[in-house]
This record gives structure tokens, sequence and C-alpha cells, in this order.
């Protein structure tokens, strides 16, 4: 009887979290330029470290048009609708160490607005971190593409 008590304890005290197999992944569609007064979207803020950063200053205003997260399972793909374009990843392993952050490995696929794949590539990347991915519409102007996943 102690026993059971005691198992049933414990498992109320352990939290309840996302699966082992799964990490919230999310994209971010961001409009690139050259401006005479710079500014940066604040709903950007996290990610105004990095747009401060080469080669993302080469532009000076950054403006949000979508966020989109969701879960992502390990091996099953997803698709991010976004206003220039769709965002396709699969979350293909989940490398969590004891004493290094949590790494996660994405097959990623951009299209524009008109369908044509402009990004198809593996990338490796921190939890907590984004990959960044760009298309040109002109000499000051870009459309970049964020990707990124947590706990």
């Amino acid at each position: 009887m102690k026993l059971t008590i005691v198992a049933l304890l414990a498992m109320l005290m352990i939290p309840i979290t996302a699966s082992a197999d799964s990490l919230k992944c999310e994209v971010v569609e961001i409009h690139a330029s050259v401006t005479d007064t710079p500014s940066i979207d604040p709903e950007l803020k996290d990610l105004s470290k990095k747009l401060k950063r080469a080669p993302l200053n080469a532009f000076n205003t950054f403006r949000k048009l979508a966020r989109v997260a969701r879960t992502l399972e390990v091996n099953v793909p997803a698709s991010f609708d976004t206003p220039k374009g769709e965002t396709s990843l699969t979350l293909t392993d989940i490398a969590r160490g004891e004493k290094k952050r949590t790494r996660a490995s994405l097959d990623v696929d951009v299209r524009d607005d008109a369908g044509k794949r402009y990004v198809s590539t593996e990338g490796h990347i921190d939890v907590g971190d984004f990959l960044f991915f760009g298309k040109t519409v002109s000499d000051t102007e870009s459309i970049l593409t964020a990707v990124g996943c947590k706990e």
C-alpha cells in the first residue's frame, strides 16, 4: 500500500512536457530592405541581434510578414504557409546531451509565392536559435525566412 502511494506521488511530480520526439518549431517570414529610416519590427525583437550582424546587416529595415509555429514530431513533414510562399520542415533528429544544448536536425524546403523552390537543405541548429534563408527581390529588398525550434 505504501509503495503504491509513493509511486502515485512520484508520478504526480513528473512535469507534463512535449514528447521526447518532438519540438515546437516556427517559421518567421521577414521583409528586409534598405530605407532612409532604419527600423526593426518590435515583433522581431528576439531576432534583432541576428538581424544586426553580417550578412543581414546589409539591410536596415525589417518588417515581420508572418510568424507560424507548431509542434513537429521526428520524421513527420509539416508545411507552413506564409504570405510570400511556403516552408516545409521535417524534424529529422533531436540530439539531447547532458552537458550540451539540445540540437535539432531539420530538412528545409522554401518556395516562393509562385511555388518555385529556392531552398532545399538540411540544417542543424541549437534549440532556441534560428537558421536564416533569403530570396532577393531587388537590389534593396529581400524576403528572409527564419526557421527555429525550442523545447
